[in-house]
């Protein structure tokens, strides 16, 4: 099961609820490293629980994750600030260019930041 997530086997797309919804499954290494640590749990209750004697993915060896640790240079992060000042004039990517500059200086994801709600702060 995990060679063949890994492989892309596991690769689907289906239509949603939603009106204009869909899901694109893709598999791949993480998704293969996710699955296989959520179904270890599973098994791992189930032998606690008494529900069977062993659990088949102890022993079981993953693939590590991949960490990337790639950084802009300078010259990139000359680059971008550069196209984040144009997009900050005009009125239709003003909101967008705040949004990449947040990324760019805080180091968060995209979602994180479109979610960020912003609380009032009272100072004691």
């Amino acid at each position: 099961m995990m060679k063949d997530i890994i492989a892309g086997k596991t690769r689907a797309t289906m239509k949603t609820e939603k009106l204009r919804g869909k899901a694109i499954f893709r598999g791949g290494r993480g998704t293969a490293i996710r699955t296989m640590g959520l179904l270890g749990g599973i098994f791992s209750y189930a032998v606690e629980a008494g529900v069977i004697k062993h659990n088949p993915t102890h022993g079981l060896r993953k693939p590590k994750y991949e960490v990337r640790d790639r950084l802009l240079t300078e010259a990139e992060y000359r680059f971008l600030g550069g196209i984040v000042r144009d997009a900050q004039a005009s009125d239709h990517y003003r909101l967008h260019a705040e949004i990449l500059r947040l990324i760019t200086l805080t180091g968060c994801r995209r979602g994180e930041i479109v979610k960020l709600k912003w609380r009032r702060l009272r100072l004691l």
